[in-house]
């Protein structure tokens, strides 16, 4: 248990979350009204800042499915010809 022995006492807990009652206390929402969240990745390089996973939630159903479709076709399709030139 000399894990737990390491943590750092003097550190203080962040009692504000930004999710409290009245959102004008805390600098502004976490959540806009739509749902968007308000938050704002700063000191992270451009590449960083992409998420392939984050990028294919916000697609439309019909994108995404294509997308998985013509994938699966390319990958066969490269097999194929591997196999016939072999």
């Amino acid at each position: 248990m000399s894990l737990f022995r390491k943590l750092n006492t003097k550190a203080e807990p962040e009692i504000n979350t930004g999710f409290g009652v009245n959102s004008a206390d805390y600098g502004g929402r976490f959540v806009n009204k739509n749902g968007v969240p308000n938050i704002e990745k700063k000191g992270i390089s451009f590449f960083k800042k992409i998420s392939l996973y984050h990028a294919l939630l916000h697609l439309p159903g019909w994108q995404f499915y294509s997308g998985i479709f013509i994938f699966f076709i390319a990958i066969n399709l490269c097999f194929a010809v591997v196999y016939n030139l072999i």
